[in-house]
Order: C-alpha cells, then sequence, then structure tokens
C-alpha cells in the first residue's frame, strides 16, 4: 500500500491516473475539488481486502481518506491525513482549531476494535503541542528521521501504543519531491494470491480439415427439405455443438491472476534490476549524493523504456484492432483506466438477478406499448390461422450468403454453437445449411424460435447512478452469428 498526499488529481484525471497505476494495483483518492492542489489518495495491490470510503464528518482545517483493510480474520483501520497551510477559503489554517479537529479524528476511532495507523501531512512546525496530544490519547510516532529537505519532520506516521507492533522498519525515502516518502513493514500475514476459474476451448489445435469433414458427416443426418424450420434448426445446432465437444472440448482450469502488464519486457525487467541494486547501495553507502544521483539517472531510464514499450504495444493493438470495435474500446477503457469489473445491483444470487432484470425490461416494454395510441386508419398485423407465404420471395444464392458471412464482424456470442472465426474458416462447409435455414424462413415467413434468444447485458447509463435502481440500466443484447445473416 502506498498513501499519497497532494495527489494534485482532479475527479476528470482518469487518464493521468491510469498511466501512473501499476498491473495488478488499484487506486483510490479524494480531491480537493474547489481549487488546485491538495487531495490525498490510497494505491493498494487489488488482491488485499481495502473499503475506502470518507469520514462522516467533514473536516475544515485537513483533508483526509479513511479505509478499512482486512486480511485473515484481522482489521486494520488506515486514515490518510493532510493539513494545508491554508483552507479552501484562503485563510491561514489556525493550529489550534486544527488541533481541535484532529483529536475529534482520534476520539472517534478509540472505541474501535481494529487497530489503527494514521499517515499524517502535517507542514508545520507547532511539534509540542501535537505531540502532547498523541501522548494524552496513548498514540505512538514511528518516524524519527527529517523528512522534508530542509531538515524538518513534517510527515509523520502514528499508531496507538497497543498496536506499535504492527510497524517496523521505519525509513525515509528521499528524492521523489521537497518531502521524503516514509517506508514501513506491515506486520500482518500476506492474503494467498486469488485464482480464478476458466473455462475454454483450444480452438487453434482444432485440425481444420477433420473438423470440416465431421461437420459434413453430422449435418448430413438431418433429414433434407425444412419442412420444420424449429427443429431443423436445432438440430443445426446440437450437431454442430457435438462436433465442437469432439475436436475442441470445454476445459476447465484454475489459475492465478496475473499482474503482469502486457507491455513489460526484457530491457525493462534488466532496468528495474539495476535500479534496485542502485538504490541498496545508496542506502548501504550512508546516502551519499553520488550513490543517489546513479540511483536517480537509472530511475529516469526505466521510466523511458516503460514509456517507450507503452507506446509501441498500444500502437500496435490499436492499428490491429481495426474493425474491431469492441477490441478498440477495450484498449480505450484500459487506457482511461475505467472500470472493469460489471456494476450490478446487490442480491441473494445471480439467478435471482437475473429474474429481476427479465421482469423489469419485460414490463418497461409493456408499459411503452400501452403509450402507443393506434391510428384508425393502420392495420395490425398479428397472429394468422394459415401460415403466409411469399409467392414472389427470390431464394438467396450461396454465393451472397457467403459474401454476407465473410463481411460481419468476427464476433461470437456465448449461445453459438461454433465461433464465428471457425465458420469462416469453414465457410465452404456452412455456407448451404446457412443458405437454406435463411431461405426456408423468409419463405414461410417464420423465425426460428431458438434464435429468438440473446445474451443480454444490463449496463450502467451513467457513472456514479445509483446501482440498485434497475431503472437505470440499459439491456445490451448480444445476438446469435445465425440471426445475423437474415
Amino acid at each position: 500500500m502506498v498513501a499519497i498526499t497532494e495527489t494534485w488529481l482532479k475527479p476528470e484525471d482518469n487518464s493521468i491516473i491510469s498511466s501512473c497505476i501499476p498491473a495488478g494495483y488499484k487506486f483510490h483518492h479524494f480531491p480537493r475539488l474547489q481549487k488546485t492542489g491538495g487531495g490525498v489518495g490510497l494505491l493498494f495491490k487489488s488482491t488485499l481486502s481495502i473499503n475506502v470510503h470518507k469520514n462522516h464528518t467533514d473536516y475544515v482545517t485537513f483533508e483526509s481518506l479513511h479505509a478499512e483493510l482486512t486480511c485473515n480474520s484481522q482489521s486494520v483501520r488506515l486514515v490518510i491525513v493532510y493539513r494545508p497551510e491554508r483552507t479552501l477559503s484562503g485563510l491561514r489554517v489556525n493550529f489550534s482549531h486544527f488541533l481541535t479537529e484532529f483529536e475529534n479524528l482520534i476520539t472517534d476511532y478509540l472505541l474501535h476494535p481494529s487497530e489503527l495507523i494514521v499517515t499524517d501531512d502535517l507542514s508545520d512546525s507547532n511539534a509540542s503541542k501535537f505531540l502532547d496530544l498523541l501522548s494524552c490519547h496513548d498514540f505512538v510516532q514511528h518516524v524519527s528521521e527529517p523528512t522534508h529537505r530542509l531538515g524538518h519532520c513534517l510527515d509523520l506516521l502514528l499508531t496507538r501504543e497497543s498496536g506499535k507492533f504492527l510497524i517496523s522498519n521505519t525509513s525515509v525515502y528521499p528524492g521523489l519531491s521537497d518531502h521524503f516518502a516514509i517506508m514501513a513493514s506491515l506486520c500482518i500475514k500476506k492474503p494467498p494470491t486469488p485464482k480464478i476459474s476458466v473455462s475454454t476451448r483450444r480452438l487453434k489445435t482444432i485440425d481444420i480439415h477433420k473438423f470440416c469433414e465431421d461437420v459434413t458427416l453430422q449435418l448430413s443426418s438431418i433429414p433434407t427439405g425444412v419442412s420444420d424450420l424449429d427443429s431443423y434448426v436445432t438440430a443445426f445446432e446440437n450437431n454442430l455443438r457435438n462436433v465442437m465437444d469432439v475436436h475442441a472440448p470445454v476445459k476447465t482450469y484454475t489459475k492465478k491472476l496475473n499482474s503482469i502488464s502486457p507491455w513489460f519486457n526484457d530491457d525493462i525487467h534488466s532496468a528495474r534490476k539495476l535500479r534496485r541494486q542502485l538504490e541498496r547501495k545508496w542506502r548501504q553507502k550512508g546516502k551519499l549524493e553520488v550513490c543517489r544521483q546513479e540511483y536517480c539517472k537509472q530511475r529516469g531510464v526505466v521510466a523511458t523504456l516503460i514509456r517507450q514499450a507503452k507506446v509501441s504495444y498500444y500502437s500496435t493493438e490499436i492499428t490491429n484492432s481495426s474493425g474491431d470495435q469492441k477490441k478498440l474500446f477495450r484498449i480505450v477503457n484500459n487506457l482511461l483506466h475505467k472500470p472493469k469489473d460489471p456494476v450490478l445491483p446487490s442480491a441473494v444470487s445471480d439467478r435471482s438477478l437475473a429474474c429481476r432484470f427479465s421482469q423489469y425490461f419485460v414490463e418497461k416494454i409493456e408499459q411503452i406499448r400501452k403509450t402507443f395510441t393506434p391510428s384508425p386508419d393502420s392495420q395490425l398485423y398479428g397472429e394468422t390461422s394459415s401460415p403466409s407465404t411469399l409467392c414472389t420471395f427470390q431464394a438467396a444464392s450461396e454465393e451472397e450468403i457467403k459474401k454476407i458471412v465473410m463481411k460481419s464482424a468476427s464476433k461470437s456470442c456465448e449461445l453459438d454453437s461454433v465461433p464465428t472465426t471457425l465458420i469462416k474458416q469453414c465457410i465452404d462447409t456452412f455456407v448451404p445449411y446457412i443458405t437454406d435455414i435463411v431461405n426456408a424462413s423468409f419463405s414461410s415467413g417464420h423465425f426460428p424460435q431458438s434464435q429468438k434468444i440473446a445474451y443480454v447485458r444490463p449496463l450502467l447509463k451513467k457513472v456514479g447512478l445509483d446501482k440498485n435502481i434497475l431503472k437505470n440500466y440499459r439491456p445490451v443484447a448480444n445476438l446469435k452469428f445465425l440471426v445475423k445473416n437474415y
């Protein structure tokens, strides 16, 4: 975890935040809204269970961020405090007023059972009054070295006397700004690396020639002549699914979450290794200035290599995503640091949540239909007793269907029996059957029931809306590939 004061960030600085956050980490911050400067933030590994929030009290003399770390049934409260020299209105902060508000902050946490850690940026020389306040409330200050380039100890690390065992190996790390960084070890058990279960088909191992032969053999077993379109399409999808299970069966495996950036390369690894060696040398040599300059120079080399690697990687990815809007949006969202996890309402189970959304969207469509007033001259077409036929219908040719399939985007739906990319590779095998289904559907005026099913994802209309209100979501339907050829 890294506690940061004076972030100088704004609410809309997502792209800046994205460029600063390492892979596998999260960043929460509370910017100063009324004017520039200030702001507090917390950078932490995504595997940690941390809940970040603002305090229920709005303090005037300082900014704060409150977080709770839960690990192996142990709870630790972290408070990041930054006290500027002036308030938002431009008035100089009265130190007595600050002591009163800071004492109120400490009092709020006194009876809480969790351990407490406070990182503080005082920016003031009134040390004795502040230390007396800490002593009265049984708090311990862990920093004993100057934390500012002018020799002052302005940045502090505080815990309760009873919880001082949490902090060890405290040291000061100059070189980042006029305020130095404080490094310390947090004595809690490291959480296990999270694992996820992944189900996939190994499509690259498929023998295309043998796959096409098996597809032809399976589909030829379907009775010729599309008399019952629903049964034909169902048999078509089931037989293709059987072929896929033979050539690329679904395999489920467990893997650790990979936090390595895709642009990371061997040159960056070697440069970072050398940077770490120079840092140790600087510390072991009594923090000599010449050693610090060597370290800072190598730090610049690492930053340059990372920047070049990012530019090269994302330029290539954007070029390769030409024609694939989904992939392009994924790259842009990653660059802008947009959340990847879907935002959904709270629910007892996934099934109950899906039922709630389904009922809501169905009722919404019914309400919209009721708002339409039918025109007297309009004619409504409903179900007829006898099926309608298009007598002058000109059937689509296999060449037309093939052209449509090959020009379509290589997107697949979770409900597809065969991925779109595989259909395109075996287009000459699939196109006769797809053409028969399309022509039979148009000539009979009937749309197959199995193709009326879509994979619906509810997406929040706007960031910041209440996630528990269903009307704040819009349904995005992912259709089967076969439907898109009509």
